[in-house]
């Protein structure tokens, strides 16, 4: 009898499952639930209150200074919401994008280490 060994996923099928892995994780229906997190309302409601005033240097939320939170998000917010409009697509995008990036630096950190079939 002739039995077949299941042979381990190819690199580059690997790599095809990290990618679908991430676009289905986190850029799956960017646009299609509105902003519901206590969080993602409130840093929306400030980006937009920031082109309200339009002053990119403080931040408020409800016409109160909000300095509790690294500016860098907010500014992130704001070059997207400018590239596509106030919704909930250019709101989380700069959230799906830093999450990628953390994916590729765990994968690039892993394959410098290790090999890259660790990494992926």
């Amino acid at each position: 009898m002739n039995s077949v060994s299941p042979q381990p996923l190819s690199l580059h099928a690997l790599r095809w499952l990290l990618f679908l892995a991430v676009a289905s994780s986190f850029y799956l229906n960017l646009w299609a639930v509105p902003l519901f997190d206590l969080d993602e309302g409130a840093f929306s409601e400030a980006t937009r209150e920031m082109f309200e005033r339009g002053d990119f240097i403080s931040t408020y939320l409800d016409g109160q200074p909000r300095y509790d939170k690294p500016i860098l998000i907010y500014w992130l917010q704001a070059l997207s919401v400018a590239l596509f409009g106030v919704n909930e697509f250019a709101f989380r995008l700069p959230s799906a994008l830093a999450g990628t990036g953390w994916v590729l630096a765990v994968l690039f950190f892993l394959r410098r280490v290790r090999d890259e079939r660790t990494g992926l």
